[in-house]
């Protein structure tokens, strides 16, 4: 089973090869945060029957990048895009390891303002139920009926 912090832990190991000096805040910032940093939320998971045993799982991930700013509270928004597009870079082979497993993962970019800029995520990959179902019971009897036909 894979869960939710088991693929945030795997992005945030993507992100920390990026950027080693850069602090990293999972699911919330504190106030005064230090910069450079990037913030990893998961705000959407959805779920959806794939088979008995097993379920479909999307899950969305927005990746929010603050940079370093000057002594007036200025950044160099070039160094944002780049930010930006080294994220999406990082997860462009199409798929995320997890574990022992290649996650299916797509990225777009979100919005670049004067203070930061995000790289949306999508995770999507099966994974078995929660709880194993109950096994059927096993069949007591077996009929069966066998038609020959000869001549043809």
């Amino acid at each position: 089973m894979v869960r939710m912090q088991d693929i945030v832990d795997a992005i945030n190991a993507q992100l920390v090869k990026k950027f080693p000096k850069a602090a990293a805040y999972i699911s919330a910032c504190p106030k005064e945060f230090r910069r450079p940093s990037y913030l990893i939320q998961n705000p959407h998971v959805y779920r959806e029957d794939a088979s008995r045993h097993t379920v479909y799982i999307e899950a969305d991930f927005m990746i929010t990048y603050f940079a370093e700013v000057d002594s007036r509270y200025i950044m160099n928004i070039e160094k944002l895009r780049q930010a930006q597009a080294g994220i999406l870079e990082l997860f462009s082979c199409g798929y995320i390891t997890v574990d022992d497993r290649r996650l299916k993962v797509t990225g777009s970019e979100g919005e670049t303002t004067l203070t930061d800029t995000s790289v949306d995520l999508q995770v999507s990959y099966f994974d078995d139920r929660d709880e194993p179902a109950e096994p059927l019971p096993a069949a007591e009897k077996v009929y069966t009926t066998i038609l020959l036909e000869w001549g043809k």
